[in-house]
């Protein structure tokens, strides 16, 4: 059990590299177990510099319940958070797929263009 935040974090690192060990050691080929060898799957910081720690899993935990569509109250309050505005603009994240869909619910306004008509010559030209 940990004693102190550095243990936690020891222990997270270490489950993380067993559950990659694991996924890796579970390929059914060589070209399948290259690849997840390859991959940032389960590991704790990736090229991008992207970490999975606690503060990243509090991040995917809200932003799965919102995805989900639970009550944004609901969500705040699991997060143990004081305001729905830390909640939603701070740990409620999007994806561009789910950008597309929400564009999708619109009408298409897009219609059928009038007819083109040939135009007269007046005289006048501005």
């Amino acid at each position: 059990m940990p004693k102190s935040p550095s243990d936690v974090v020891r222990v997270l690192r270490k489950d993380l590299e067993d559950a990659r060990q694991a996924w890796i050691d579970t390929s059914t080929s060589d070209v399948e177990r290259q690849g997840r060898e390859v991959s940032s799957f389960l590991v704790y910081r990736d090229s991008l510099e992207h970490v999975l720690d606690f503060h990243a899993l509090r991040h995917t935990f809200i932003s799965n319940l919102v995805r989900g569509g639970v009550n944004p109250k609901v969500a705040q309050e699991l997060a143990r958070h004081s305001t729905i505005t830390l909640t939603m603009d701070r740990y409620s994240h999007t994806v561009m797929g789910e950008l597309l869909a929400a564009l999708d619910v619109l009408p298409d306004l897009a219609g059928e263009s009038p007819p083109v008509h040939d135009q007269q010559a007046t005289g006048t030209h501005s």
